[in-house]
């Protein structure tokens, strides 16, 4: 027995929303799966202090700015009531528990499988399951030896259990230079281990988004 629908959304993150508002905007009939019990997971796994590192102007879902009063960078809790409430309002409400494990072409059909036995069948299927979906956790040699404790940043959530200690942070994206941050906060001696050199750009300069200069930038001559 197989479920048919015009359209398949693979993943209930922020793209897998913006498809289903854009989907729903338009009128068009989908259908929204989702591996996890919940909307989101990913933005529910981050770490405590984690922001948007985009202005809100620049960072919400079809036809829904932002609320006035959020922040220009909008923390986690407040970016997961955001989305919950995208949802609710446009009566997108994913299938959960569903993670497709085998998606196949037949004639002019997709065809997904799910670890659950359901088969769902669409002439169209857009993949919405993110770049950073699963962590990749490196193998080096002599770390059965190391007798810290070695997580990856997926399982961090605040600097307050590593008080007083000394910690290694092994690459320096906004992840490790904000977890670096959150460590130092609450009293912990960080250090930061990178491959090569880093351009670090501050976030704000003279009190306006560099996100947005940037973007202005653009519009200028290659020559210049």
């Amino acid at each position: 027995m197989s479920t048919t629908t015009p359209v398949l959304l693979i993943g209930a993150g922020p793209a897998g929303l913006a498809m289903a508002g854009r989907l729903h905007h338009h009128q068009i009939p989908y259908l929204l799966l989702e591996a996890s019990e919940t909307l989101v997971p990913s933005w529910r796994n981050h770490y405590d202090r984690v922001h948007l590192h985009t202005v809100k102007e620049h960072s919400h879902l079809p036809y829904a700015p932002f609320p006035a009063d959020y922040p220009r960078y909008i923390p986690r809790d407040q970016l997961i009531a955001y989305y919950e409430a995208y949802a609710r309002e446009r009566n997108i409400q994913p299938r959960l528990g569903q993670r497709v494990i085998h998606l196949t072409r037949t004639d002019t059909l997709w065809q997904a499988t799910t670890t659950t036995g359901e088969v769902y069948v669409a002439p169209e299927v857009v993949l919405c399951t993110g770049v950073n979906r699963e962590p990749h956790q490196p193998a080096w040699p002599g770390m059965e030896q190391f007798q810290g404790q070695i997580l990856h940043s997926r399982a961090y959530r605040s600097g307050a259990p590593f008080a007083g200690q000394r910690v290694l942070i092994v690459g320096m994206g906004n992840t490790g230079a904000e977890l670096a941050i959150d460590l130092h906060e609450h009293g912990a001696q960080a250090a930061l281990s990178v491959r090569g050199p880093v351009n670090i750009v501050l976030r704000d300069f003279l009190g306006r988004p560099t996100q947005k200069t940037s973007m202005l930038l653009r519009r200028l001559p290659n020559w210049l």
